[in-house]
């Protein structure tokens, strides 16, 4: 709600924020890959991937500038190359 609401209506935010509750993503969960990077118990960001696309990708925004939306890239762009090789 904190980073979108400046490139979108207040009533897609809002769509947006309920679709993304957390019971929502955990039954996301069952249809898709989910990734969450933590560090000293606090999540900086997650990503997920579904049949080899990837799905989203949040980073949380006390920790937005410091590479955490990059390392998320390359690990679900590692995740696909490996899903596809092997």
């Amino acid at each position: 709600m904190e980073v979108n609401s400046k490139d979108y209506p207040e009533k897609v935010i809002e769509t947006e924020y309920r679709y993304f509750s957390p019971e929502n993503l955990v039954e996301a969960s069952t249809r898709r890959d989910m990734y969450v990077l933590v560090s000293n118990k606090e999540i900086l960001g997650t990503g997920s991937l579904k049949e080899n696309n990837m799905q989203t990708l949040f980073v949380n925004p006390g920790f937005h500038g410091r590479g955490i939306g990059r390392k998320l890239m390359k690990h679900l762009e590692k995740a696909t190359k490996t899903e596809v090789s092997g």
